[in-house]
Protein backbone atom coordinates (compact mmCIF):
# COMPACT_ATOMS: atom_id res chain seq x y z
CA UNK A 1 0.00 0.00 0.00
CA UNK A 2 1.69 3.45 -1.14
CA UNK A 3 0.45 6.83 -0.09
CA UNK A 4 1.31 9.65 -2.71
CA UNK A 5 1.70 13.32 -2.48
CA UNK A 6 1.73 15.29 -5.97
CA UNK A 7 5.43 15.73 -7.54
CA UNK A 8 5.47 19.52 -7.61
CA UNK A 9 8.64 18.73 -10.05
CA UNK A 10 6.34 17.50 -12.96
CA UNK A 11 2.67 18.17 -14.28
CA UNK A 12 1.73 14.64 -13.68
CA UNK A 13 2.75 11.37 -11.38
CA UNK A 14 3.46 11.50 -7.62
CA UNK A 15 6.16 10.37 -5.33
CA UNK A 16 5.66 7.56 -2.32
CA UNK A 17 5.74 9.07 1.24
CA UNK A 18 4.44 6.37 3.13
CA UNK A 19 4.00 2.22 2.41
CA UNK A 20 2.27 0.27 4.87
CA UNK A 21 2.10 -3.73 5.57
CA UNK A 22 -1.43 -5.21 4.44
CA UNK A 23 -0.93 -8.63 5.95
CA UNK A 24 -3.47 -9.31 7.82
CA UNK A 25 -4.91 -5.84 7.72
CA UNK A 26 -8.30 -4.33 6.45
CA UNK A 27 -7.33 -2.83 3.03
CA UNK A 28 -9.64 0.80 5.15
CA UNK A 29 -7.00 0.04 8.02
CA UNK A 30 -4.01 0.21 6.35
CA UNK A 31 -4.80 2.94 4.10
CA UNK A 32 -5.42 5.04 6.90
CA UNK A 33 -2.25 4.02 8.84
CA UNK A 34 -0.54 4.88 5.34
CA UNK A 35 -2.21 8.62 5.44
CA UNK A 36 -1.01 8.80 9.54
CA UNK A 37 2.51 7.91 8.65
CA UNK A 38 2.43 10.07 5.51
CA UNK A 39 1.12 12.68 7.99
CA UNK A 40 3.51 12.37 10.92
CA UNK A 41 5.96 15.20 10.19
CA UNK A 42 3.30 17.71 9.40
CA UNK A 43 1.39 16.25 12.97
CA UNK A 44 4.87 16.69 14.60
CA UNK A 45 5.39 20.20 13.27
CA UNK A 46 1.98 21.37 14.42
CA UNK A 47 2.56 19.85 17.61
CA UNK A 48 6.36 21.79 18.34
CA UNK A 49 4.11 25.29 16.79
CA UNK A 50 1.38 24.45 19.77
CA UNK A 51 3.67 23.62 22.78
CA UNK A 52 5.45 26.90 21.56
CA UNK A 53 2.38 29.37 21.17
CA UNK A 54 0.39 28.01 23.84
CA UNK A 55 3.17 26.84 26.23
CA UNK A 56 1.81 28.39 29.35
CA UNK A 57 -0.47 26.49 31.17
CA UNK A 58 -3.64 28.44 32.15
CA UNK A 59 -3.77 30.71 34.78
CA UNK A 60 0.15 31.94 33.75
CA UNK A 61 0.54 35.73 34.15
CA UNK A 62 -0.91 37.46 30.74
CA UNK A 63 -1.67 33.82 29.62
CA UNK A 64 -4.37 32.57 27.73
CA UNK A 65 -2.59 29.62 27.36
CA UNK A 66 -3.65 25.91 27.45
CA UNK A 67 -4.77 23.10 30.29
CA UNK A 68 -1.74 21.48 31.80
CA UNK A 69 -3.00 18.25 30.82
CA UNK A 70 -2.76 19.27 27.09
CA UNK A 71 1.00 20.56 27.40
CA UNK A 72 1.72 17.59 29.11
CA UNK A 73 0.36 15.46 26.35
CA UNK A 74 1.94 17.63 23.69
CA UNK A 75 5.66 17.14 25.37
CA UNK A 76 4.49 13.53 24.99
CA UNK A 77 3.59 12.39 21.61
CA UNK A 78 6.81 15.16 20.79
CA UNK A 79 8.96 13.30 23.02
CA UNK A 80 7.41 10.01 21.36
CA UNK A 81 7.89 10.92 17.80
CA UNK A 82 11.68 11.91 18.60
CA UNK A 83 12.57 9.25 20.53
CA UNK A 84 15.81 7.72 18.84
CA UNK A 85 16.10 3.78 20.59
CA UNK A 86 12.50 3.29 20.14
Amino acid sequence: MRVCKPDATKSRGCFSVAEAETIGIPRRQAEANARLIAAAPDLLAACKSALFWGGKPQGSTGSQGLPVETLQELESAIGKAEKEDA
